[in-house]
């Protein structure tokens, strides 16, 4: 399997921790801030990020109230924790960071210094006197725990939307007419959308990706649901628009794909999925959905929602097709069905 769009949002990820851990101890503060802006507007790290936020670690409160109580003081006992599993100590290591970026910009350095060395000592349960002793347990420890964990789990997502460009691409090179085929006389005994998507579980078998079907859920059946090896489900559900559908049509089969999609989501607490659409109409559709490094994406809720259209429709050449109908759908119109 192609791993460059693997790679490339590792390779992001990883530059902006080295500068983390590198830059001169001075701008440390507004790397923080830029670290922390950067992860909350990511498509793929935001959402891991909103897990953390939802956590109810006890040691949470702690790490406010040094954030609270530490600056301006000599001396001050931060206490320490023991998390008891990777997740909890990695929300720990995030809520520092965090605490950390949102120091007012006015803040008096001396303060600053002290909370990192509060900090490092909550972290460790050992008291820190010298600044550099403090700083290199943020950057060793706390930064790349952090790092550590934010690449493992973007690891398995990548690797399904990645697959996913993969099927569209042979999809539309290599079995387009045969794929209409499947949507108009069907597949196993399946017709239309449920044909199409037979033919998109069949193809991520064939990957050697370990799936199942859900029998119900509270908003109907997604057609296929990814199991990671942490247990982790990840959701993906195909929509069918057919040749000769009206405007209205169309926007309302694209709506409720992201409705459905979204809803699956929160039905198996889950913080992304995906919506696969086969389009066979000759429309020039556009969704303003927000895209970065190659992934097409809505963001709402707390919800990751990847988009990925595959053509079915067979269009003539430019100049005899003439001016393709325009369907623009934009963000509001999408999250607002949703909410």
């Amino acid at each position: 399997m192609d791993q460059e769009l693997i790679q490339r949002s590792r390779y992001v990820l990883r530059s902006r921790v080295r500068r983390l851990q590198t830059c001169p101890d001075s701008i440390i503060h507004n790397n923080f801030q830029q670290f922390i802006n950067w992860l909350n507007n990511h498509p793929l790290f935001s959402s891991l990020i909103m897990k953390l936020e939802e956590r109810d670690d006890k040691f949470i409160n702690q790490i406010e109230t040094i954030a609270e109580e530490a600056p301006g003081k000599s001396r001050y006992d931060p206490g320490s924790c023991s998390p008891s599993t990777i997740t909890e100590h990695t929300s720990m290591c995030y809520q520092i960071i965090k605490s950390l970026a949102q120091m007012d910009d006015d803040f008096d350095d001396q303060h600053f210094e002290f909370l990192l060395r509060c900090y490092a000592e909550f972290a460790t349960g050992k008291e820190y006197y010298k600044l550099d002793d403090a700083l290199e347990v943020i950057r060793d420890l706390i930064v790349d725990s952090l790092y550590e964990y934010l690449d493992e789990e973007i690891d398995f997502r990548n690797s399904i939307y990645l697959l996913l460009l993969k099927y569209k691409q042979r999809s539309e090179w290599f079995r387009r007419n045969r794929l209409s085929k499947y949507a108009s006389n069907g597949l196993e005994n399946l017709e239309g959308e449920k044909a199409l998507a037979f033919n998109l579980q069949e193809y991520v078998l064939d990957q050697g990706v370990e799936f199942f079907v859900e029998p119900t859920s509270s908003s109907g059946i997604a057609d296929l649901v990814l199991r990671d090896s942490h247990g982790q489900y990840l959701i993906i559900d195909a929509k069918f628009i057919k040749g000769g559908s009206s405007s209205s049509t169309i926007i309302k089969k694209l709506v409720n794909g992201f409705h459905q999609v979204h809803r699956y989501c929160e039905d198996y607490n889950e913080d992304a999925g995906f919506l696969v659409t086969f389009n066979q109409s000759k429309s020039k559709i556009s969704l303003d959905l927000e895209i970065l490094h190659g992934f097409n994406y809505l963001k709402f809720g707390g919800k990751v929602i990847y988009h990925i259209f595959i053509n079915l429709a067979f269009l003539p050449s430019a100049s005899k097709s003439g001016k393709a109908e325009e369907i623009t759908i934009s963000q509001q119109d999408l999250i607002e069905q949703i909410k």
